[in-house]
């Protein structure tokens, strides 16, 4: 779940899995800049995903690019 704090201090919590998050923030006054972050993208913690052991995948047949 995602927490977010709303301005009037009230807690609301928006599932990460399948929805669209847009940030929006200006810099230097003028510009605006948007961010668009798929909740999957950040569904599981960064220490998390180090974690998980490497295996090398063995991919039968032809390779796709002969040099």
């Amino acid at each position: 779940m995602f927490e977010i704090v709303t301005v009037k201090d009230h807690v609301v919590k928006i599932p990460k899995e399948k929805s669209l998050f847009r940030v929006k923030t200006r810099l230097g006054g003028e510009k605006e800049v948007e961010w668009r972050l798929w909740g999957d993208q950040f569904l599981v913690r960064s220490g998390e995903r180090s974690a998980k052991k490497f295996s090398g995948k063995i991919i039968r047949g032809k390779a796709l690019l002969e040099l």
